[in-house]
């Protein structure tokens, strides 16, 4: 079973009112009346009829509900929330009665707005690492001064280095990872 249904809305944004229409065909024509469609299009009677006669009417030619206000929106927000009629495919299509007085309906996907992809961001350019803005951070690691660590010898540095790894290495006394991977980045940037 299909329902097609149209929202007229206001330049504010709010539903006026709302075409329906269900079919046991995707063109819209029709209820198969020998299938499980025939006591679904009587649910849906008893839905469609539970709104107040004023807010609602039915085209006996075009076989189309409007309803009015914001009903029409209400109940199809009621109907798919309804288990009961959960085998129903619901579409929202474009000038719902012109396109059932021309013979049929053709259900107009929206398009999608390629922007809208959760995998579309723009790109950041990460600050480069450079052997002056490694120092500082290298130099915390190491629990040294940035003079001295600039000043000194590489084979001196190392040896605190060395001690640094087994201090953080995660596979020793309960050693930080994150701060070895740091450390290992900060060197290797200092003495690229």
């Amino acid at each position: 079973m299909y329902l097609f249904y149209e929202n007229h809305k206001a330049a504010d944004g709010s539903v006026l009112a709302t075409d329906v229409i269900h079919s046991s065909n995707k063109n819209g024509i029709g209820i198969n009346w020998r299938s499980s469609d025939s006591p679904m299009h009587e649910v849906l009677l008893r839905f469609y009829k539970s709104i107040h006669t004023a807010n609602r009417s039915f085209n006996s030619t075009t076989k189309v509900w409007t309803f009015l206000g914001s009903s029409g929106n209400n109940l199809i927000t009621l109907l798919k929330a309804s288990p009961a009629l959960a085998s129903i495919v619901y579409e929202e299509v474009e000038d719902l009665s012109a396109q059932i007085a021309s013979g049929g309906i053709k259900p107009q996907r929206k398009k999608i707005d390629p922007t809208k992809f959760f995998y579309n961001y723009t790109t950041v350019a990460a600050p480069a690492l450079t052997r002056s803005s490694v120092i500082a951070p290298l130099s915390k690691l190491l629990e040294v001064e940035a003079d001295w660590l600039e000043k000194a010898e590489k084979t001196e540095a190392k040896k605190i280095y060395r001690k640094a790894c087994l201090k953080y290495h995660p596979d020793r006394n309960n050693g930080d990872g994150s701060r070895m991977s740091d450390l290992n980045m900060y060197w290797s940037v200092y003495y690229a």
